[in-house]
C-alpha cells in the first residue's frame, strides 16, 4: 500500500479510540477461506465499457480491499470483504475482515432487526444497530452505520462539510468529528467511486484501499 500522511491531524485525541486497534487485534482466530470466498460468489462486475450510474445511484455494492489502522506506535491490518445490499432503505450488511492470508478475523452483520459480531471459538456479541455494537466492543461509539454512505463519497447529513476536486468529487469530508480524505478515485470520470481513504479522529488513521468496486443491482 502506499504511504499515507501522519501529519492531517484536525481533531482533539480522543484516546477511547485506542481500544478498536487492541481489540480486533485479539480477534484473529482461523476462519475456513472458503467461507470467507463464499459472500463473494456469483457477483458480476460491470463491464469496463459501461457507463458509470450517477454517484447517488449505487445504493447497493460489494467492496473487496485492504484496511489498516494505525494508533500510535501500534498497527493492525487486514483484508476486507465487505456487502451492502440497500432495497428501498432497508439495509443489510455483511463485512468479512480476514487476515492476508486469508484467516478469518470476524464476521459483522446487521439489519434492521440488529447487528451481531461473531469470531470462531467465541460467542456471538450482539446489539440493536453497528454503531451501538461497536460501543459494546470496543467501550466506544463508533459510526460504523455511516461509513456506506462515506465509503461511496457521499455525506450523511446536510450539515457535512465537503470539499470538492476539479471535476466535482469530495476531495475531503468532515462530518461527526471525523476527517474523510479521498485521495484515489477508480479513473477520472467525475462519478468513479473512491479507491483510496484516509480517515482520522484524533490519533487513531484508518486506511481503506479498495481493490474491487461491483456496483449490484
Amino acid at each position: 500500500l502506499p504511504a499515507y500522511p501522519t501529519s492531517l491531524r484536525f481533531f482533539k485525541s480522543d484516546r477511547l479510540l485506542a481500544g478498536w486497534v487492541k481489540r480486533l487485534a485479539s480477534l484473529l482466530v482461523a476462519l475456513p477461506l472458503s467461507f470467507l470466498l463464499s459472500a463473494c460468489a456469483g457477483v458480476t462486475p460491470l463491464e469496463a465499457e459501461q457507463p458509470l450510474p450517477a454517484r447517488e445511484t449505487p445504493d447497493s455494492f460489494l467492496l473487496e480491499g485492504r484496511l489498516a489502522i494505525r494508533h500510535g506506535a501500534e498497527q493492525f491490518s487486514a483484508r476486507i470483504d465487505w456487502r451492502h445490499d440497500d432495497v428501498h432503505g432497508n439495509t443489510h450488511d455483511e463485512i468479512l475482515i480476514s487476515s492476508s492470508l486469508g484467516q478469518g478475523i470476524a464476521q459483522l452483520k446487521a439489519d434492521a432487526q440488529g447487528a451481531q459480531l461473531e469470531t470462531a471459538g467465541q460467542q456471538p456479541v450482539a446489539a440493536q444497530d453497528m454503531d451501538t455494537l461497536s460501543e459494546k466492543i470496543f467501550g466506544v461509539r463508533l459510526p460504523l452505520a455511516g461509513v456506506a454512505s462515506w465509503v461511496l463519497g457521499r455525506p450523511l447529513t446536510t450539515s457535512a462539510q465537503v470539499e470538492r476536486d476539479e471535476r466535482v468529487r469530495p476531495h475531503r469530508l468532515r462530518e461527526q468529528g471525523w476527517q474523510i480524505d479521498y485521495l484515489e478515485y477508480e479513473n477520472a470520470d467525475t462519478h468513479a467511486l473512491p479507491t483510496l481513504l484516509f480517515i482520522q479522529r484524533g490519533d487513531i488513521e484508518v486506511r481503506l484501499k479498495v481493490d474491487s468496486w461491483t456496483r449490484l443491482p
